[in-house]
């Protein structure tokens, strides 16, 4: 369970408090991890949607059901996937605009 947290500015020049950016990017992080981790899910039960309507003769739908769970892996894969640079998408976004 996310908790959410409350970033505290403080008065006069509205300025996070120190930490807090750090907290973002791993409150960040770690709702990304979740949301990649239910799309993995949710396309497992997609493929598993598709068999169960391929071998009851609904092949067209079985087919689309197919193409939108392999585009859901494969937007995973280009999140968690390093590159040539060999950091993942999701690591430099969690590394924050510095970063």
């Amino acid at each position: 369970m996310l908790l959410l947290k409350r970033f505290s500015v403080s008065g006069r020049t509205g300025q996070r408090a120190a930490g807090s950016a750090a907290d973002a990017l791993a409150l960040a992080r770690d709702a990304m991890d979740t949301v990649l981790s239910v799309v993995a899910l949710a396309a497992l039960a997609l493929i598993a949607g598709a068999i169960y309507l391929w071998r009851r003769g609904r092949r067209q739908k079985a087919g689309l059901m197919l193409a939108a769970a392999v585009v859901m892996i494969v937007n995973v894969l280009i999140w968690t996937l390093p590159g040539s640079g060999g950091t993942a998408p999701i690591d430099r976004a969690a590394a924050g605009p510095e970063g």
